[in-house]
């Protein structure tokens, strides 16, 4: 109506001979309050109507519309950094456990996390252990154990032990019987040879003159007249023209003496 003129309010423009103002549109960025000049925002960036400038998307929200429409928070399970137009889901083995997260958390050693919202994490139990990301917890294997709750390990049974998938201890292996390490099981000592007692993982001979049967941790001696070489499981009567001290193998008799089977010594 040709009354002087009047600056445009804040967030709106006009050029030369306007009768009015124009509202900066959403989703731009407008140069200045005199010029038509703008620019569309950048992604992640957005502008409602009537600001001049665009804003970054803050961190944990996701705005994917440059308008600012439908602007959201990032729920649990989910992160964003700022600039973001959606909102990640954690990967497998992290977590985030609130809304506007703008990173996940990993799953500590010893522990599972099922669910990237953070629900249900729990410690691995004893005989069960777990890495740094895990989701879940698994047994610890045959030969091997872990005593504690919250292991990310487990450890290998010793010589003379044993021990079954999940199992938070090794058990010893019963007189008789032999294992290596990281075993699942003991093996019996064969006949001629004898156990240890704590078990190992091996057993010995029986030496000359004694015997012994399977499974067993003492070696017998032989009956006089009667002789066995190292690791036998019974003793052999002593031939004729021989003799045998002490179970031990027969020896010829010196010329001009004589034996018959089950001596100990000759007789000249």
């Amino acid at each position: 109506d040709g009354y002087p003129p009047e600056e445009c309010s804040e967030g709106s423009f006009s050029v030369s001979g306007s009768t009015s103002c124009t509202p900066c549109p959403a989703g731009h960025q407008c140069e200045s309050a005199a010029s038509s000049s703008m620019s569309e925002c950048r992604l992640g960036y957005y502008s409602l109507s009537g600001v001049m400038n665009c804003t970054e998307c803050g961190s944990g929200r996701a705005c994917p519309f440059k308008n600012g429409s439908s602007i959201c928070d990032c729920v649990a399970g989910e992160y964003a950094v700022s600039g973001s137009t959606s909102c990640l889901v954690c990967g497998s083995g992290t977590y985030s456990s609130s809304s506007r997260s703008t990173s996940c958390t990993t799953c500590d050693a010893g522990e599972a996390c099922p669910y990237v919202n953070g629900t249900s994490i729990s410690v691995c139990l004893s005989g069960y252990y777990s890495l740094s990301g895990w989701t879940s917890c698994l047994k610890c294997s045959a030969g091997t154990y872990s005593p504690s709750s919250g292991s990310d390990e487990c450890f290998v049974c010793a010589e003379g032990q044993h021990s079954t998938n999940g199992s938070s201890s090794c058990s010893w292996c019963s007189n008789g019987y032999y294992s290596g390490r990281n075993s699942e099981s003991c093996s019996i000592c064969s006949a001629g040879t004898i156990g240890h007692v704590p078990a190992g993982d091996n057993c010995t001979y029986c030496p000359e003159g004694t015997y012994s049967g399977a499974g067993e941790t003492l070696c017998h001696a032989c009956n006089e007249g009667y002789y066995s070489e190292e690791g036998w499981d019974n003793c052999t009567l002593c031939p004729a023209g021989m003799y045998c001290a002490d179970g031990y193998p027969p020896e010829e008799c010196s010329e001009g003496s004589f034996s018959v089977s089950g001596f100990t010594s000759c007789t000249p």
